[in-house]
């Protein structure tokens, strides 16, 4: 598969994706360590192709989320590498962390708003990698598989026991007040109650 069949492969995903709330989701989902493994794999070895394409470049990630990261990982360790809102063209995944260990609240924002309502979903890291559960894309609710390389991004699908990978970003930024993406309803009630944050730990 060329780089371009794959980007566009990836971008014809994403596009159809929605994160639901998280009184939605299903129960907590998981992969075993070797399938983490192996997709990680796949992941790294496709990273220099990423670089050299027009599409993702050899990425970036802002100071301000930089900085952002590395004091929750004096906290939290394992969720502080997911941290910060990651675009791609149109789309983009918002991953906030929480003062509960190991979860992090994921809000996924499409322009089609009407269509592709911005919603809020819960993940859980393990294994270096984070499993967000209950997004509804357009063949139904599924639970999805992030992972972070260098300064790339990476969101799959897992079904069976099995993962995927579909690589989503390169650049990153500093979190959006969740309240603009939410309002301040239900969602941003859940988002509080899953201890969810902006601030410095």
């Amino acid at each position: 598969m060329t780089c371009r069949t794959l980007l566009a492969l990836t971008l014809g995903l994403l596009m159809s994706q929605s994160v639901v709330p998280c009184s939605k989701a299903q129960s907590r989902v998981s992969l075993p360590t070797s399938e983490i493994q192996r997709i990680r794999q796949q992941f790294q070895r496709a990273v220099p192709m990423f670089h050299q394409s027009s599409q993702f470049g050899p990425g970036r990630r802002d100071g301000s989320i930089a900085a952002f990261e590395q004091s929750w990982a004096q906290r939290d360790a394992a969720i502080a590498p997911f941290l910060g809102t990651w675009h791609s063209q149109d789309t983009s995944y918002s991953i906030y962390p929480s003062r509960t260990s190991g979860r992090v609240c994921v809000i996924f924002e499409s322009p089609a708003a009407n269509i592709v309502p911005n919603n809020l979903a819960l993940g859980t890291v393990g294994n270096g990698a984070l499993v967000v559960t209950g997004i509804n894309t357009m063949t139904g609710r599924n639970n999805m598989l992030i992972l972070r390389e260098s300064t790339y991004l990476s969101v799959g699908s897992i079904e069976s026991n099995q993962g995927s990978y579909y690589p989503y970003s390169a650049r990153s930024t500093a979190l959006t007040n969740p309240i603009s993406l939410l309002g301040n309803g239900t969602a941003m009630q859940q988002f509080n109650s899953a201890g969810c944050t902006t601030a410095l730990p």
